[in-house]
Formats: C-alpha cells, sequence, structure tokens
C-alpha cells in the first residue's frame, strides 16, 4: 500500500515596525529572497523596467535547480 502525500499548513503573524510601503517592496522583489531563504540563490530581473505586475526574474532554488519568477499580481496598498 502506498501512503499518500501529507498536507502542510502553517499560519504565521509577523510584526515589523516599518513603513509598510517599505516592506511591500522589499518581499516584492525576489532579488532579496536570498537574504532570508537560504535555499535560493544568484536571482537577477530579466524584464526591463521597475518592478511591477509582470516583471520576471531568473535564479536557483536548491532542490528545484534554475527556477523562474514572474509577478502576477502587484498592488501595493497605500497607507492613507
Amino acid at each position: 500500500m502506498s501512503a499518500s502525500p501529507a498536507i502542510i499548513s502553517a499560519d504565521v503573524s509577523v510584526h515589523i515596525r516599518c513603513d509598510p510601503r517599505i516592506v511591500f517592496n522589499y518581499f516584492a522583489d525576489p532579488r532579496n529572497e536570498p537574504e532570508y531563504n537560504s535555499l535560493v540563490s544568484d536571482v537577477t530581473k530579466t524584464s526591463p523596467g521597475p518592478i511591477g505586475m509582470g516583471t520576471t526574474f531568473a535564479g536557483r532554488h536548491r532542490g528545484f535547480g534554475p527556477v523562474t519568477w514572474r509577478l502576477v499580481t502587484f498592488e501595493p496598498r497605500s497607507t492613507s
């Protein structure tokens, strides 16, 4: 009998004392991911222009190898 894959779920809250726009911009840019995810390296932006919907990136993910990212949703929230 083969075992079925387990589903793993986690809920995490992080409170950062910083302007929300700065936090959003940091995490919306995958080039920052190697700073907090040791599985990711060598991330570069592969499309022209500013970061926004449709921006693409390429890098390496240990366990997956070469990977690409495309921002398919990009909705910065105003702080007003």
